[in-house]
């Protein structure tokens, strides 16, 4: 009877975020294009998002990468646990986020991102990350900052911009020295497993110590392995919800969710509310386009 609950349970949640992914912004434009092929293993995409007509404030579910914000037209406010309710500065990057997150904007609004890798802020800008988990910061204090928000203004081809911020990156990427061969290895070893993987395994296969481990996820991603894991498997049963081919269960199995009630409580710990909450809020009406097109990048 408790198991049959459990799974009653499961499904409604199922059916709930896939209602989520279903809904659309009307007046938004939507753009991803892929990096410079010297940067693809740093960066997973850049997104042009153009929002013409007013639209809801939207709920940011922790994604497991991290993002530069370009603001070209437009004002986005951000409410951050550490800051409260800021306005974001025209170029921000946003650290490793645990938890969901609110953003309004004024309209029209204009937006350039930089979808990273878990380990790509680190390797370009040399930057220690779990200062800047759940939190954003202002980054417009680089030299070459100006000189790219203004290249970008008033560009609307998607390849002129994938250009323009090719060229951007690809200094940072030939200057750098930082050294993340180790943990690019490990990170890339738990998505490939959609993070089913013991912890135990991975220090094994790597030969590594569990706080060696910590500090290299620390470091260079902005989180601790335990929870970068739980992010992986959540991250994946978002990606897999329009799986037709697959069953709830089968997606479930193989996320790692072998406990079922377990997927319930990441549910809460990765949308910072109840199911029955979740569904009310206004601010849910999260972009299909948006999270699916997100999802599909990081993977």
């Amino acid at each position: 009877m408790y198991r049959k609950k459990v799974e009653e349970k499961i499904l409604q949640l199922f059916s709930i975020l896939s209602v989520i992914l279903q809904k659309s912004n009307f007046g938004m434009g939507l753009h991803f294009e892929k990096p410079h092929s010297s940067l693809n293993s740093f960066v997973n995409a850049y997104i042009i998002y153009d929002q013409r007509e007013p639209a809801l404030s939207q709920n940011i579910l922790p994604l497991a990468t991290q993002f530069l914000w370009i603001i070209l037209e437009g004002e986005l406010m951000i409410k951050s646990r550490k800051k409260g309710n800021l306005s974001v500065p025209p170029m921000t990057m946003l650290g490793f986020f645990t938890q969901p997150f609110q953003t309004w904007q004024t309209f029209p609004t204009k937006v350039v991102a930089v979808n990273f890798k878990p380990y790509g802020c680190h390797k370009l800008f040399g930057l220690h990350m779990l200062q800047y988990q759940d939190d954003f910061f202002d980054f417009t204090h680089l030299d070459t900052s100006d000189s790219l928000f203004n290249s970008l203004l008033g560009i609307n081809s998607t390849i002129e911009i994938k250009n323009i911020l090719d060229e951007w990156l690809l200094p940072y990427l030939n200057k750098s020295t930082v050294d993340i061969s180790l943990i690019q290895n490990i990170v890339d070893t738990i998505n490939e497993r959609h993070g089913n993987i013991a912890l135990v395994e991975v220090l094994n296969t790597f030969y590594i110590t569990e706080r060696t481990l910590e500090r290299l996820f620390n470091k260079a991603v902005g989180v601790n392995p335990k929870l970068y894991l739980r992010l992986q498997r959540f991250n994946y049963v978002l990606s897999q919800l329009e799986n037709e081919k697959q069953t709830l269960h089968q997606i479930l199995f193989d996320a790692g969710y072998f406990d079922q009630s377990h997927f319930i409580k990441d549910f809460l710990r990765f949308t910072n509310c109840n199911p029955s909450i979740f569904k009310k809020l206004d601010f849910n009406d999260i972009s299909r386009q948006t999270l699916a097109g997100i999802l599909k990048a990081s993977t």
